[in-house]
This record gives structure tokens, sequence and C-alpha cells, in this order.
């Protein structure tokens, strides 16, 4: 009968922590204000990613073992793979898929012309905490790019290398392709706003472009439009 009760004692808070519902713990790794939802443990679960003007993106996780969690986010736009790691908020490790254009909020950055293709992923690390923007390390390929609209017409394939700085996040813009728009630029964002400041150029091939581009923006003397935008941010 010790016995019995020794082990009881000693299995009753391994049996507490597989089965502690995962809200119960997860204010302690401070998570993105975002996250809705929760259901599951901690070893498996899923919660919701709520974005304005969109709906939810649906999250996975399981526990792979050590201090990784196996992680699945998807909607009928997105589909992305990765590692998670909790402390210090979310840390996110190796994130790769892909997200349908659709789903970023772009379509208000160039008059009367809509971005479209898709986005294909590629993240070494980045770390989401509540009231932060999120950190990010690694590069996103806006692939099939293209304009729709006013301007209609293709950018090939565009590289957008995401840098962490101190107080902001960084996305170097450079387009990879020989294309009829070709384009660079940056965008920072902080805790408040973004500012993008983009360069379209029309290939040496399609100079008739140039004066449907200038509607995009603010035209160079040396036949370059610039855009140059900023907003609030909508995390």
């Amino acid at each position: 009968m010790r016995k019995i009760l020794i082990l009881a004692i000693i299995l009753l808070p391994v049996i507490v922590l597989l089965t502690l519902p995962v809200r119960t713990v997860l204010p302690l790794f401070d998570p993105p204000d975002a996250l809705g939802q929760v259901r599951g443990t901690l070893w498996t679960g899923q919660t919701s990613w709520n974005q304005p003007g969109h709906g939810p993106l649906r999250i996975e996780w399981r526990w792979s073992g050590g201090r990784d969690w196996l992680l699945e986010v998807t909607d009928e736009a997105t589909h992305l793979e990765g590692r998670l790691r909790p402390g210090g908020g979310l840390h996110l490790v190796d994130v790769t898929g892909r997200i349908e254009l659709d789903r970023v909020d772009l379509a208000h950055w160039f008059r009367n012309t809509r971005p479209a293709g898709h986005l294909e992923v590629d993240l070494d690390e980045g770390q989401l905490v509540s009231g932060e923007i999120p950190r990010l390390q690694g590069r996103v390929v806006w692939a099939d790019a293209r304009l729709e609209g006013g301007v209609h017409e293709q950018l090939g394939r565009v590289a957008i290398d995401l840098e962490p700085g101190p107080e902001y996040q960084l996305a170097r813009i450079r387009s990879l392709d020989t294309a009829p728009v070709l384009i660079r630029g940056e965008v920072r964002t902080d805790e408040h706003q973004y500012h993008a400041d983009l360069w379209l150029r029309a290939s040496s091939e399609r100079p008739d472009l140039t004066r449907q581009l200038a509607g995009l923006g603010e035209l160079q003397p040396d036949g370059q439009v610039r855009i140059q935008l900023r907003g609030m941010l909508g995390w």
C-alpha cells in the first residue's frame, strides 16, 4: 500500500502536466494579442490568429521533443510549417510554405492597381511578442508577381529579404528576373506604422510602360517611378 501511495505521488504531477489545458499556461509565454480560441494541451492543440479584415488562421502544434514544437498554419490561402520554441514570446524557427497575396493587405498600395501572385516563405527565425511588431529573419519570394488593373503587367519573381532591427523590422525588395516592370526598395515598420519607399522601372524593351507606371507615383528624370507610402499597422 505504501509503494502504491509513493507511485501515485510521483505520477500525479506528470498526469497533471500532460493534461493541463494550454489556455492556463499560455499567458506565461506572453503570446501576441491576436491569438484566440485556444484549445488542447501544452503538448498538442490548436488556436487561431485573428487578422483585421480576414478570416482567422488555424494554428496547430504538437510537441516533437526537447524545446521544439511542430507548427502548422493554414487557411484557404495559407499553408506554413515550422518549429516553435516558447520563451520570451513565441520563437519561430525554419518556417516555410506559401501565402496567397490576397491574404496580405496591399490592395491600397498602388492607385487603381492591385498586386497579385503568391508568397513563397523561407524564414530562418521569427519572434512574436505581445504588443510588439513581429521580428523576422529570412527571405520571402513574391512569385508570379504582377500588377492588375490600371497597370496590367508582369514583375516576374521578387525577393523580399527580412531583417530585424533594434526598434524596427526591415524588408528589402528587389527583382530577381528580367521582367517588363522591375522593382526595388524597402519597407520599414515600427510599433505604430510602416514606411514604404519603392522604385519601379519599365524594362528597356518596354518604354511604353513608363507613362502607365507614372500614374502610381512620382516620375523621376531617369524614368523611374518612386512610390512612398506611410500607414498605421493592424497587427
